[in-house]
């Protein structure tokens, strides 16, 4: 079986994410794990977390029965004892309730709640008394008190306040990150003692911004996980707010289950929907998982690698235990306990996780360039086929992996140009004597399928196309473009394209946007205009060509050498040459 997650990779059309693959985790659900005191019930439950004792907090959308029927306040905070007997509720009456989002627990025992209606993350000690508040309440006597209005552009972001705050997180050096989230679209971070350092992010989908950060968590090594819901993602950012990489989970859901609320999403709707980061928790101790809670449908929970890598599936969409209407929150004090806390049923669940058997969850890991990403869709299969072994994928730009491998990303064998992997062989991340040239594909311009034709076969027909076109895009740090901007400058077009030309930050977007009619024509390696909604208009002519070599290279730290060694010779085989030139390249194979 496969897992497949696409870094720094875009949304794709529906076929697209059925391409990724995980094993189901067998688990057990406690029934009624948590006793309320008799006569009261949950609201919604967004929220949940555990202490260092065992204990769970719920922060619940209830309390609201005498409030108006329209926007009332919603938000009770109650602790659980470690066997689920009820203790008590904290901040009764508080100011700051008013929609209740998240709740987490800091390494201190600390309790702190994040509530959307009143823009307010409100820390509390042990003890349950306010210690310390960020962000502040809209006054109730101020005449233009309302709720927030989603304009366009989005309102500037004000230092120490809030719009609809979603999440917080902490470093090792108690420095305090916190989600503003569905109207501001950035992190803000404090020091450990309450002070305003920075934020960074702004609406928008490509590295670094957010449509909606919705959810955070921070491992061992200070890397900071930020659940890009409606942008489908998580990206990772350093403590200074550095974007590192991001990564997306494209596991197709089961065919059977359906949405508890509103019609099943289909097509454009289900790709839209599937891996959206609704929760993210990461295990503590030396050996870290990221457990991820997908948005309302299709409502999954996943087990992750915090390289990306999807190692299982707990659970579909449903009412009953053991299924979820998305986990809107997710507490995981150990890889095998979970809570997950769900609004639209009302209810946490404990989760008790079954061992997966060791062929489930260990792989070769594949770090890939999206130049070769259309061969090794159709290698990969017939592969693991052969060999009875699955491959987990990483896609990205090699300029981007190479940053990811050089920062420490553990892999089996990397298939990027043969510049990266000389230069990886020499900072000992890539073993010497391992560089294999894989396959070739020379360069072109897509279009969006069925658009008029035209000839680009001469240097002076390919620039009265460039020249005549609305809008022109191709990858700003991709493998071909050095060779794209040399070829505008030859053509003495490059004051002229300037406005009507994008460069692409996302891997595999820019011949997406055409089939997508956000731009007429994509300059990029043939091999990477075999996309859904793309034909190819031509090659480059000759003198413009530079064509993109894919090479292969062995991990200098994989523990799995003679299974990578398989794998690399059957990419260099006779076998692989006629799927690498299905996908529009050419083996480089030895005859």
């Amino acid at each position: 079986m496969k897992a497949c997650v696409f870094a720094l990779l875009a949304v794709l059309a529906p076929p697209a994410f059925a391409q990724q693959r995980a094993p189901d985790i067998s688990f057990d659900s406690v029934p009624d794990f948590l006793e309320l005191p008799p006569g009261t019930n949950f609201g919604e439950v967004p929220g949940v977390a555990v202490n260092s004792k065992g204990h769970v907090f719920v922060f619940t959308r209830s309390n609201s029965a005498g409030g108006p029927a329209f926007a009332p306040a919603a938000a009770q905070l109650l602790e659980f004892g470690p066997k689920g007997e009820f203790l008590r509720e904290i901040g009764k009456g508080l100011y700051g309730w008013s929609e209740a989002h998240t709740v987490r627990i800091d390494k201190d025992d600390n309790i702190w709640a994040i509530d959307k209606g009143s823009d307010m993350v409100i820390k509390f000690n042990q003890a349950g008394r306010v210690v310390m508040v960020f962000g502040r309440r809209k006054e109730s006597a101020d005449e233009e008190t309302k709720p927030w209005e989603h304009v366009d552009p989005p309102l500037p972001a004000v230092d120490g306040l809030f719009r609809q705050p979603t999440d917080v997180a902490w470093d090792s050096a108690g420095n305090i990150y916190i989600t503003d989230g569905y109207i501001n679209s950035r992190v803000a971070k404090y020091d450990k003692n309450g002070d305003w350092v920075k934020s960074w992010g702004e609406k928008g989908s490509g590295p670094g911004q957010f449509s909606l950060p919705h959810t955070i968590a921070i491992d061992s090594h200070d890397n900071i996980y930020v659940g890009d819901r409606t942008n489908r993602r998580i990206q990772v950012f350093d403590t200074d707010g550095t974007f590192l990489r991001m990564f997306t989970i494209d596991v197709p859901p089961d065919p059977a289950s359906r949405a508890v609320n509103g019609n099943t999403p289909t097509g454009a709707r289900l790709a839209a929907v599937v891996g959206q980061p609704n929760a993210i928790c990461i295990t503590p101790g030396p050996h870290q998982v990221m457990f991820v809670g997908e948005s309302t449908f299709p409502g999954r929970i996943f087990k992750v690698s915090l390289d990306g890598q999807v190692l299982g599936v707990i659970g579909r969409s449903g009412r009953q235990l053991k299924q979820f209407s998305g986990a809107h929150q997710l507490a995981c004090p150990s890889e095998y306990e979970i809570y997950a806390a769900e609004t639209a049923n009302w209810r946490v669940q404990k989760l008790v996780l079954h061992p997966q058997p060791a062929a489930q969850s260990v792989g070769i890991h594949v770090i890939c360039s999206m130049g070769i990403r259309g061969a090794m869709e159709k290698i990969l299969p017939e592969y693991e086929r052969a060999s009875g072994r699955h491959v987990e994928i990483e896609y990205g730009a090699s300029a981007a992996l190479k940053r990811t491998i050089e920062g420490g990303q553990a892999f089996d064998l990397a298939i990027l140009t043969p510049t990266v992997i000389d230069d990886l062989i020499n900072e000992n991340k890539i073993t010497a004597g391992t560089h294999t040239d894989v396959a070739r594909s020379d360069l072109g311009v897509g279009i969006r399928a069925g658009a008029s034709r035209s000839d680009i076969s001469t240097a002076d027909a390919l620039k009265r196309r460039l020249l005549a076109a609305t809008s022109i895009t191709y990858a700003k740090e991709g493998a071909a473009t050095a060779a794209f901007n040399e070829m505008i400058r030859r053509l003495g077009i490059a004051d002229a394209t300037a406005s009507k030309t994008t460069l692409q930050t996302v891997s595999g977007r820019p011949a997406e946007s055409v089939a997508e009619g956000e731009h007429e024509l994509v300059l990029a390696p043939v091999s990477e205009l075999h996309v859904r909604g793309v034909d190819v208009l031509g090659l480059l002519p000759a003198e413009f060509q530079s064509p993109l070599i894919m090479t292969a290279g062995i991990g200098a730290q994989s523990t799995n050498a003679d299974a990578v060694r398989a794998l690399l010779q059957f990419l260099a085989g006779p076998k692989a040459a006629p799927l690498i030139k299905a996908s529009g390249m050419e083996s480089l194979a030895k005859k």
